[in-house]
């Protein structure tokens, strides 16, 4: 029952660096958490921060290492600022990602930064 359905990482990505860079590209005045999960919901962001002297000061990093940004991404990091609270919401892409200007609207309507990484993502033979 365990386990099952349970998606394995691509062993040619690079999303667990991609991870630790979103971790590591917020201020240092943040106390920051990586995959914290909501106790109410159960929903998972690759990275929470949350400012020590103001509670009300939270960030939500959401990294995707694809080969575009889709309108889904953004409406996950929507519902991650709505559960967690946040005032900032924020998509770390690949340095290769390709973000269309339609999703940089949607995402601005959305009050959600997109911001590229220093990664590149690991193609497949075929792309």
């Amino acid at each position: 029952m365990f386990g099952i359905g349970k998606k394995k990482l691509n062993s040619r990505h690079n999303i667990r660096e991609l991870e630790k860079e979103a971790a590591n590209s917020l201020p240092k005045k943040y106390k920051i958490s990586t995959q914290q999960t909501s106790k109410r919901t159960g929903k998972r962001p690759d990275v929470f921060a949350i400012n020590p002297k103001d509670n009300r000061d939270r960030i939500i990093v959401d990294a995707k290492c694809v080969s575009e940004v889709r309108p889904e991404n953004i409406k996950q990091v929507k519902e991650y600022k709505k559960i967690f609270y946040a005032k900032k919401g924020v998509i770390l892409t690949a340095k290769d990602t390709i973000v269309s200007s339609e999703i940089k609207k949607q995402a601005k309507e959305a009050k959600v930064d997109i911001k590229k990484g220093k990664i590149k993502r690991k193609k497949l033979f075929y792309e």
